[in-house]
């Protein structure tokens, strides 16, 4: 992730250089700024930089090293909403933000529609995936 130069190259070494950026996985929790915000140092500006499994991520002031959230275990009901979509201010945007073992799950309103609900146990054997979300039952 670095350009080479020859001597007489030394002077464009600043435009010629790169950086490289590491990625984690994860996804950075959505952040709420309410109020003023006072601008600081950024404390990272990639993921890099950030210690362990944390991640560079906006805090709507600036960038910090975070926690990414995971993805509960679970899978999300189906849900049959027919009518007028509406959409709340309690959204969730991942499963970071719902309590317990809760998901952030669509209500068939699409993505800007989420909110934590109850997961359903992932299916086995005796009862296929595609038996359980038709009838919205947990496998036994």
């Amino acid at each position: 992730c670095s350009t080479a130069a020859y001597p007489a190259e030394v002077l464009w070494l600043r435009f010629l250089s790169r950086v490289c950026v590491t990625e984690k996985p994860g996804v950075c929790p959505r952040y709420n700024v309410i109020g003023i915000c006072v601008v600081s140092k950024n404390n990272c500006f990639n993921d890099g930089e950030c210690p362990n499994d944390e991640k560079c991520c906006s805090y709507g002031c600036g960038r910090q090293c975070m926690d990414p959230y995971r993805e509960k275990p679970g899978v999300c009901p189906r849900n049959n909403v027919i009518g007028i979509c509406v959409v709340s201010k309690n959204n969730c945007f991942n499963d970071g933000e719902c309590p317990n073992d809760q998901k952030c799950c669509s209500y068939g309103c699409g993505s800007q529609s989420m909110i934590c609900v109850s997961p359903m146990q992932k299916c086995i054997a005796v009862c296929t995936p595609t038996y359980c979300y038709i009838l919205y039952q947990n496998c036994k």
